[in-house]
Protein backbone atom coordinates (compact mmCIF):
# COMPACT_ATOMS: atom_id res chain seq x y z
CA UNK A 1 0.00 0.00 0.00
CA UNK A 2 1.57 3.29 -1.09
CA UNK A 3 1.40 6.31 1.19
CA UNK A 4 0.31 9.35 -0.81
CA UNK A 5 0.91 12.02 1.85
CA UNK A 6 3.62 10.89 4.32
CA UNK A 7 3.67 12.73 7.63
CA UNK A 8 6.93 11.10 8.80
CA UNK A 9 9.48 9.43 6.58
CA UNK A 10 12.73 7.77 7.71
CA UNK A 11 15.16 6.19 5.25
CA UNK A 12 18.24 4.01 5.84
CA UNK A 13 18.32 4.54 9.63
CA UNK A 14 21.20 2.87 11.49
CA UNK A 15 21.96 2.79 15.22
CA UNK A 16 24.99 1.41 17.05
CA UNK A 17 25.62 0.89 20.74
CA UNK A 18 29.36 0.52 20.76
CA UNK A 19 30.08 -2.34 18.35
CA UNK A 20 26.50 -3.68 18.50
CA UNK A 21 24.56 -2.71 15.36
CA UNK A 22 20.97 -2.67 16.68
CA UNK A 23 19.18 -1.03 13.72
CA UNK A 24 20.39 -1.69 10.19
CA UNK A 25 19.05 0.17 7.15
CA UNK A 26 15.54 0.72 8.57
CA UNK A 27 12.91 2.53 6.45
CA UNK A 28 9.65 3.81 7.94
CA UNK A 29 6.86 5.87 6.41
CA UNK A 30 3.85 6.99 8.47
CA UNK A 31 0.94 8.52 6.60
CA UNK A 32 -1.56 11.06 7.86
CA UNK A 33 -4.16 9.39 10.05
CA UNK A 34 -2.05 6.27 10.68
CA UNK A 35 -1.19 5.11 14.18
CA UNK A 36 2.13 3.32 14.68
CA UNK A 37 3.28 1.67 17.90
CA UNK A 38 6.86 0.49 18.38
CA UNK A 39 7.39 -1.78 21.36
CA UNK A 40 10.40 -3.49 22.84
CA UNK A 41 11.83 -4.74 26.10
CA UNK A 42 11.87 -2.34 29.06
CA UNK A 43 15.01 -0.26 29.55
CA UNK A 44 16.05 0.25 33.18
CA UNK A 45 17.55 3.65 32.25
CA UNK A 46 14.21 4.94 30.88
CA UNK A 47 11.82 6.91 33.07
CA UNK A 48 8.79 4.99 34.38
CA UNK A 49 5.57 5.07 32.38
CA UNK A 50 3.20 7.99 33.03
CA UNK A 51 0.22 5.58 33.00
CA UNK A 52 -0.05 3.95 36.40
Amino acid sequence: MAVVDPLIELRDVNKHYGTLHVLQSIDLTVGRGEVVVIIGPPDPASPPSAAR
